[in-house]
């Protein structure tokens, strides 16, 4: 891959709303959103679980924005976490 930057910049759009319907899903909350930065940073999660079946990394594309991983990341299965998660942010502003 010549481009990874124009890959990236291409195609992060196409899995918007697999994303947001995955989280929807995850959160049991139908009106769950997430901001641009959030959707942004899941699909470059996304591509680096597909980059790291192949062996790959982003720190492979210098060029590439890098996902970001920590403590706010939370493991989609706990029930418990996903109950309290359940409410909808923009109420809260």
């Amino acid at each position: 891959m010549s481009l990874p930057e124009v890959v990236w910049q291409t195609s992060w759009q196409l899995l918007l709303e697999d994303i947001l319907c995955e989280e929807k899903r995850l959160l049991d909350n139908p009106e769950a959103d997430l901001t641009d930065g959030e959707l942004k940073n899941r699909c470059l999660q996304k591509f680096d679980k597909i980059l790291r079946g192949y062996g790959k990394s982003f720190n492979e594309f210098s060029t590439t924005p890098k996902p970001c991983y920590g403590h706010e990341e939370v493991d989609g299965t706990n029930t418990l976490i996903n109950e309290k998660l359940r409410y909808n942010r923009c109420n809260l502003t």
